[in-house]
């Protein structure tokens, strides 16, 4: 049985390899018989874009990201608003009224509006 599944990865890998010179060949084929590409302008600049570029998508790196929203503000007037600060989570740990450096910038756990 082992040396049948041997015999089957060795066709198996025979007909891959078939296939991809197959394609390669198809594809230097397909180069050679199209028409050799516009030149560059004479101001030695990019080519311009080509006539339908209204309907493609920009690449990936050029789709603008909406700026961030203004935080939610809490009500204040709720009841987990007027908790006091426990003093001993990191968002208040991180407050330099408790020696932090002022980094998170969060409320309190225990003070969550809601």
């Amino acid at each position: 049985m082992l040396a049948a599944s041997a015999v089957e990865r060795h066709e198996c890998a025979a007909r891959v390899q078939a296939a991809a010179a197959q394609a390669a060949a198809a594809a230097l084929q397909a180069h050679a018989t199209d028409p050799s590409p516009e030149p560059l302008p004479a101001s030695g600049g990019l080519a311009p874009p080509p006539a339908d570029h209204r309907n493609v998508p920009p690449p990936a790196w050029r789709i603008i990201i909406p700026s961030r929203t203004a935080p939610l503000r809490a009500c204040g007037q709720c009841e987990g608003c007027r908790q006091p600060e426990c003093g001993n989570c990191a968002a208040c740990l991180d407050k330099p009224k408790y020696g932090g450096p002022h980094r998170l910038r969060k409320r309190c756990e225990n003070r969550v509006c809601g």
